[in-house]
């Protein structure tokens, strides 16, 4: 099985996890400032309802999740990890597929912002998907911690 060691090949899982935790936090943190909703109203005049209780629900749950990985990692309780892997699932299928897909983005007016709103989707992803990775490493690391080798006697 291939399982990351390290995170960011200098910090344990451990304290990637925690910085994982930390960065869910943050991020929902400017969510909740509904920066995305403001932005739209002020391009478009349009108060859209569906943008405001998605941006609740996502804010909210990654809030959640964020607390939920904090709080499971410090205990080390390893079978509730798989509950922050659901909602993170959650969190991602929600914001890069139904939010990207079902909002009228106020971005996208050049092929210069198309791209750079496209390259950002697509660096946050890629964290995201690292993010997976190393708490599902941590996870399988707390099953089957590393075998230290023995020492021969001299």
């Amino acid at each position: 099985m291939f399982v990351l060691r390290r995170c960011c090949f200098c910090l344990s899982l451990y304290c990637g996890c925690i910085l994982i935790s930390f960065y869910t936090i943050l991020i929902g943190l400017i969510n909740a400032a509904t920066i995305a909703d403001e932005v739209h109203f002020s391009k478009t005049y349009d108060t859209n309802a569906f943008l405001k209780w998605f941006n609740i629900f996502h804010t909210s749950l990654m809030v959640i999740a964020a607390i939920f990985l904090l709080v499971t990692t410090l205990t080390t309780m390893k079978s509730a990890l798989w509950i922050w892997c659901v909602l993170f699932l959650i969190h991602m299928i929600a914001y890069y597929i139904i939010f990207n897909i079902m909002a009228k983005n106020p971005f996208v007016t050049s092929i210069v912002n198309i791209l750079l709103y496209a390259l950002i989707i697509v660096l946050s992803f890629l964290l995201d998907l690292y993010a997976l990775f190393v708490v599902y490493s941590f996870y399988y690391e707390l099953g089957h911690p590393p075998r230290i080798p023995c020492r021969e006697s001299t």
